[in-house]
């Protein structure tokens, strides 16, 4: 009976310290300062930046992880989701997004490779005008995934790079109307 209280009192206490791992630092502080309590500011600055840095984070694999579907749904559906790589909100429009993506599908392949974030970063790369990316990414295709490659191969002239190149100059152009 003595060991089960111990292992109820210990299972208690992590339930309660996992219950306060998932609470938002933020509604802390808002709480105190309802309540009238004083925060300070060194600790206000530390609590704003890691709560800051941990939603960026999230934000930035929200955004790979739904680009990564639109490339996968767009290799399993070509006729219904095909234009994904290259008309994604995520690539199209947005210079500093797109930045985003491409540095964080770079980064999960340097973690661990696998020719799908290859894959998802052309298009990325080929908004950025970065043709030295485009070749190393189809270079790692050729010699790694022969599917991909050859899809790849089947669509950046024909589909990709047009598109881009219209969109770009769209994008330049609404640029110049707001200055």
């Amino acid at each position: 009976m003595r060991k089960t209280t111990i292992l109820f009192a210990v299972a208690s206490g992590l339930a309660l310290f996992a219950l306060q791992l998932r609470a938002d630092p933020l509604d802390d502080l808002i709480s105190g300062l309802r309540s009238g309590v004083t925060v300070d500011a060194g600790q206000q600055a530390r609590i704003l930046k890691a709560t800051g840095t941990a939603s960026s984070q999230s934000y930035v694999n929200s955004i790979v992880n739904l680009y990564l579907w639109e490339i996968k749904a767009s290799i399993v559906d070509p006729d219904k989701n095909g234009g994904w790589p290259y008309r994604s909100f995520l690539v199209e429009g947005n210079p500093s997004l797109r930045k985003h993506l491409t540095q964080a599908l770079m980064e999960r392949f340097e973690a661990r490779p696998d020719p799908i974030l290859v894959y998802a970063a052309i298009c990325p790369a080929i908004y950025a005008g970065d043709e030295k990316l485009v070749d190393r990414l189809e270079s790692y295709l050729k010699a790694n995934d022969s599917f991909l490659y050859k899809l790849e191969q089947a669509q950046i002239d024909q589909s990709w790079r047009p598109y881009i190149k219209g969109a770009l100059a769209k994008e330049a152009a609404g640029n110049k109307t707001e200055r």
